[in-house]
Order: structure tokens, then C-alpha cells, then sequence
């Protein structure tokens, strides 16, 4: 009988794991952030005047960076088009910034959905006086994107 009880007991125990398991993990590391830094022409990092920022295609997007000193802006790319134009207001000049990738959705399970993987950043068009594209991948373990040298 005090087999019986154990085995009972073991079994309620593998069937209680089991059960938690059933819980969707939507963990996921791609991101749609695209980190952009402000460096001088020595390669160090650079506080800019940043009047405005703002993307063509929804205006109200990045309201923090309005009349915002930093050294670097996180960009939020769009997620219904493979392209997303800034305008920066620096110092009282106007800067533009076009951004293109691609955008490949992907079903994750029917408990988390779908989500849109961003990849392949490429810098299609600026009027910044020098801009280097440090790394394509856009991914939350990446430091920078983009170098903007002011």
C-alpha cells in the first residue's frame, strides 16, 4: 500500500510539471530599435541639440527627443513599410535620414502569434556630413547602428 501511495504521488507530481509547461514562452530577442550615435570627428561620442525628430511617415512618433541633448537616439523602425525617413532638427538645421531593411513576419506558435523580424539595415540616403552604418543586424545585443559624425 505505501508503494501504491508513492507511485500515486509521483505521478500527481510529473503531472503538475507537465501542466506548467503548457504555458507559452513568447520570448524574443530581434527588436525593431535601431541605435544611432552622435560622435566628432575624433571618433568620440558627442552631445548633440536635438530640436526635433521626427518620421515621415508618423510624425508623432519620437516626441522624447524634442528639444533633448544627447549623445545617441534609439529609433523605432516601421513596421508596415520597409523603410522609415527621419527629420532631425540639430542645432537649427535640418538633417534627413532613410533608413531601409526588411521585414519578414514570423508565426512564433498560436499562443504567441505572429511578430515582424527586421533585418539587413541599410542606410539609403542622409544629408548628415558623414555617417558611417556600423552593423546591419538589428538586434537587442547591438550597441550601435549608426555613427552619425557631427
Amino acid at each position: 500500500m505505501n508503494r501504491f501511495f508513492h507511485f500515486f504521488l509521483l505521478l500527481i507530481s510529473v503531472a503538475t510539471l507537465f501542466s506548467c509547461a503548457d504555458n507559452a514562452v513568447c520570448i524574443n530577442d530581434n527588436t525593431s530599435l535601431v541605435k544611432i550615435r552622435f560622435k566628432n570627428f575624433d571618433g568620440e561620442s558627442e552631445d548633440v541639440i536635438i530640436n526635433s525628430l521626427t518620421a515621415v511617415e508618423n510624425t508623432a512618433l519620437y516626441p522624447q527627443y524634442t528639444q533633448d541633448t544627447t549623445s545617441s537616439v534609439i529609433i523605432s523602425l516601421n513596421p508596415r513599410e520597409p523603410v522609415t525617413t527621419l527629420e532631425f532638427i540639430i542645432q537649427d538645421t535640418l538633417r534627413t535620414l532613410e533608413l531601409s531593411y526588411n521585414l519578414r513576419p514570423q508565426f512564433i506558435s498560436p499562443e504567441c502569434g505572429m511578430y515582424i523580424s527586421f533585418s539587413n539595415l541599410e542606410v539609403a540616403s542622409h544629408s548628415f556630413d558623414s555617417l558611417i552604418l556600423v552593423q546591419p543586424i538589428i538586434d537587442e545585443q547591438v550597441n550601435t547602428n549608426i555613427e552619425i559624425i557631427h
